[in-house]
């Protein structure tokens, strides 16, 4: 019984990894056309070919490494801009529990895709209503735990290991209409800490009662309540009103705790000591028996001896 397959047929049921081995042993001419088509064909049907396949680059050597030209790098940066990211200030909690936690509390209108690199939590949606909302909605709190969510950037990559500026939202009172701009904005917060973003009310121009601004910060921030400036020689005061500051300690240079409860380095208060230190200073004395003498007013000898006391005195 010949089990041989028509020629027609091969694309459908010759293996691909067999493809160039068949190509290599010869043939006619028509048998390597053949098998050309085959390998076009095959990728030509799978729709997930543009973006799974890759590009030959030729590399050049300086000073003894390669360089990765800049475009390269600058489109990387503008593909992964376009995420969100979410990092815990503290421990962080499992993935699972992230997310379930996450999707509860944000409501979305569209799809959000959630992955997870060590610490850093990826954000990708398919509507960008919903990422400015996000954005707008400043941090989250997942089973009392801090979780800022912020706009991908190289410079939190490197802080991976140890958050050492954090993004929060800030409200700004009294802004000249002049200055109620994209730079005119920026140019006052940067007063207040480097500029992010603000959010679409304030972009929108329909709420002018104050300007609500995203700025990051480091640890030992300063958090000013009034910033001043001259403007054509005028004097400018332009209040600033915290809606949420993070805890942050200056002696381990962490978010998360005060300084008062910081474990890395705890306050000792003065004259009190650990119970370790206590009992290892402590001087021990042997315990003697003493014999039962049962409650007594009576004064006693140190070998438990009444001791003789004066009769009461009456008067006469």
């Amino acid at each position: 019984m010949d089990t041989t397959r028509p020629a027609k047929d091969k694309a459908k049921y010759v293996d691909s990894p067999l493809l160039p081995l068949q190509r290599s042993m010869g043939g006619s001419g028509e048998s390597q056309d053949l098998h050309e088509k085959t390998w076009l064909n095959l990728f030509q049907k799978t729709k997930s070919f543009d973006i799974t396949s890759l590009i030959s680059f030729t590399t050049a050597v300086k000073e003894g490494l390669v360089e990765v030209p800049d475009e390269i790098i600058q489109k990387g940066i503008a593909e992964w801009e376009k995420l969100l990211l979410g990092v815990f200030i503290g421990k962080k909690l499992p993935f699972t529990m992230v997310r379930n936690a996450l999707l509860n509390a944000l409501r979305l209108n569209g799809v959000v895709e959630i992955t997870a690199d060590k610490d850093l939590f990826y954000f990708n949606f398919n509507e960008p209503a919903d990422k400015q909302k996000v954005i707008d909605g400043g941090p989250v709190f997942i089973a009392g735990r801090i979780f800022m969510i912020q706009p991908w950037s190289e410079k939190i990559e490197e802080q991976r290991h140890g958050i050492k500026t954090i993004p929060i939202w800030i409200k700004l009172f009294d802004v000249p209409k002049s200055l109620w701009t994209r730079e005119g904005l920026s140019f006052i917060a940067s007063m207040v800490g480097e500029p992010i973003c603000m959010d679409d009310q304030t972009a929108s121009i329909s709420r002018l009662n104050f300007a609500r601004i995203c700025v990051e910060v480091p640890v030992n921030h300063e958090y000013k309540k009034v910033v001043n400036f001259s403007m054509k020689e005028k004097s400018v005061d332009i209040s600033i009103e915290y809606p949420w500051i993070p805890k942050s300690c200056t002696k381990c240079n962490k978010f998360g705790h005060s300084h008062q409860g910081c474990d890395t380095f705890p306050i000792k208060s003065k004259g009190t000591r650990s119970w370790k230190e206590r009992a290892r200073n402590q001087t021990w004395k042997k315990k003697y028996a003493m014999k039962e003498i049962g409650q007594t007013s009576e004064e006693r000898s140190a070998d438990g001896i009444p001791l003789a006391q004066e009769p009461p005195f009456f008067p006469a």
